[in-house]
């Protein structure tokens, strides 16, 4: 169940109403209980039914209020679930793009040779510049294919 937060703070509001109200019930069992002991014999069958109403009134409003907490411990339960999907492919993410921003912090740290060249001999290279994108494609594929393997299909990929 996808449940909004004004959704989920609806029902714990009503659980909140519920539980006030169960109080308020239980209060009057004894004070009724009270009542029973000091009416005349004639009426104590009528406020014994009256104590079973309210017992019956607890009864449902305990399980209307388990009933509350089952809602909105689903609700927090799908809210972590997708947070926990989003942190994943933010992982994820973070995993493939890693040996790019590797490759770009070493080709870009700028020692000199001493004949005031680039100090990185790869620089010097007549497709240097594609050997960077190739080797960032390749190691950035190359985590794609790990995660893949490992993670399958425990998140959604597209959409």
């Amino acid at each position: 169940a996808n449940f909004g937060k004004a959704k989920t703070k609806a029902v714990m509001d009503t659980k909140l109403d519920l539980l006030w109200l169960q109080r308020r019930v239980a209060l009057l069992k004894p004070i009724l209980r009270q009542l029973t002991r000091t009416v005349p014999p004639e009426l104590q069958l009528y406020y014994q039914d009256v104590d079973d109403h309210l017992e019956r009134c607890l009864e449902n409003l305990s399980g209307l209020s388990n009933m509350a907490q089952s809602i909105i411990d689903e609700a927090h339960h799908h809210r972590e679930e997708r947070i926990n999907e989003i942190l994943l492919f933010i992982t994820i993410v973070t995993s493939i793009f890693t040996p790019a921003s590797f490759l770009a912090g070493v080709f870009g740290m700028n020692f000199q040779a001493p004949d005031g060249g680039p100090g990185i001999p790869e620089l010097k290279w007549q497709h240097g510049y594609l050997w960077f994108w190739l080797w960032s494609f390749l190691l950035s594929g190359g985590v794609l294919a790990c995660v893949r393997y490992k993670v399958g299909n425990r998140i959604r990929w597209c959409g």
